[in-house]
């Protein structure tokens, strides 16, 4: 390994992905995402009924649901969030536990 690791590197390296394991809660993507399409059009009105966006776009058309979600993880990848062993978590709470790890006896000098 090379002297400078991107936080994607380190942060997914076998020893810390133990050390980390249970510390975190990962995030819902999907629930986030849902939440946003919900704030930024509000509720859609079909044919006298009323139901959250996030909801009639996913039934109504599956590929753009999930084609948006894809674009809005990726979105928040390296500001917001920080994949770790396949999950999502907030970039600053894991920082602030590579900071710990970092200083913990189980680093390898």
């Amino acid at each position: 390994m090379g002297v400078f690791m991107t936080d994607y590197e380190k942060y997914n390296t076998k020893e810390f992905i133990e050390w980390f394991e249970g510390k975190l809660t990962p995030i819902d993507t999907e629930n986030c995402y849902s939440y946003l399409l919900d704030e930024c059009y509000g509720p859609i009105n079909i044919c006298g009924y009323e139901y959250d966006a996030s909801w009639a776009l996913k039934q109504i058309d599956i590929n753009a649901y999930n084609i948006g979600h894809s674009d809005y993880v990726s979105s928040q990848l390296e500001d917001v969030w920080v994949k770790i062993g396949g999950l999502y978590y907030d970039v600053d709470e894991v920082s602030g536990l590579w900071e710990e790890y970092q200083a913990s006896d189980e680093v390898a000098e």
